[in-house]
């Protein structure tokens, strides 16, 4: 279809040349095509990071203008005007605001744990260009993903992300990469329903892959991090985030990884995947993460 072609010759062109709204009420409107307008008057930031978040969603606005897909052009249009209003707009997480296929969820869930991850150690500063086309091209990927019908365009979204991911990540200060699956699995991210610990059928299987992948890989410490949202009390959450770094421990060791290798800690509510206000249920916070290390 055009959307790809379009997008990449309108803004991610600029991405490639060098050229937040929070989630929440962008979500909840109906699609009428009116933000592009708007969007297409706006005067590119001046930060080589915002300014390639700012071409690569204008881009894919038009594309889906083009297309006739005018609930997700308001959508990136709403997300060009943020960056240009000096906004910090986040990579939008695939629970919060889209309907994932289930086959496809645990990888999407950990390639923006891996965005993310790669965002708060600062890749805006040491690779701004990549880290805006990485971001660009995840939110791409979620949302021809969630339509489900393109085969070829989710591919070259999610290829154009992974291209841009390890460019991000071999550039990180030091030499040193953020993650590099070939040589350490993972990191894993699994999820929970609100205020439970239970394991879920979805979380049970990224749990095996991660048994699988230690007896492999025969890591020294296998990190298990808990994490809860935002509803409830500090003390409530911190609580429930080691019942759920609990319960993943003790999937692990019941599958035999050696307990004395794992590593378990909790933070509650405070390091949030999705920031959110305050008593908000973010499913995508209620999580538990596992990484690996020699």
């Amino acid at each position: 279809m055009l959307k790809l072609r379009y997008a990449f010759a309108v803004g991610l062109s600029m991405l490639l040349l060098g050229a937040c709204e929070h989630y929440g009420a962008e979500a909840t409107q109906v699609g009428d095509g009116f933000e592009l307008e708007g969007a297409r008057a706006t005067t590119a930031p001046s930060g080589p990071f915002e300014a390639g978040l700012h071409a690569g969603y204008l881009g894919l606005a038009e594309a889906e203008f083009t297309e006739g897909d005018y609930e997700d052009s308001d959508r990136f249009a709403r997300r060009a005007r943020a960056v240009a209003d000096g906004k910090q707009v986040e990579p939008e997480h695939p629970i919060t605001h889209r309907w994932i296929p289930a086959e496809h969820r645990a990888e999407m869930f950990n390639e923006v744990w891996r965005l993310q991850k790669a965002l708060r150690a600062g890749a805006r500063e040491w690779a701004p260009e990549p880290a805006a086309r990485a971001q660009v091209m995840y939110d791409c990927w979620v949302q021809e993903q969630e339509e489900n019908f393109q085969p070829d365009d989710i591919a070259a979204c999610r290829e154009a992300y992974l291209a841009a991911m390890a460019e991000v990540e071999s550039l990180q200060p030091g030499g040193e990469v953020a993650q590099a699956p070939a040589a350490a699995p993972g990191p894993y991210v699994v999820f929970f329903e609100f205020d439970s610990s239970a394991l879920t059928a979805e979380a049970r299987a990224i749990l095996d892959e991660v048994v699988n992948d230690a007896a492999g890989y025969e890591p020294a410490v296998v990190i298990v991090r808990g994490h809860t949202n935002r509803a409830g009390s500090d003390a409530y959450n911190q609580a429930l985030s080691q019942r759920r770094a609990e319960a993943v421990s003790s999937y692990l060791t019941s599958h035999g990884i050696d307990g004395g290798s794992i590593a378990v800690d909790w933070f509650g509510e405070t390091k949030p995947m999705v920031v959110t206000d305050d008593g908000l249920p973010e499913q995508a916070n209620r999580r538990v993460e596992i990484e690996f290390e020699k």
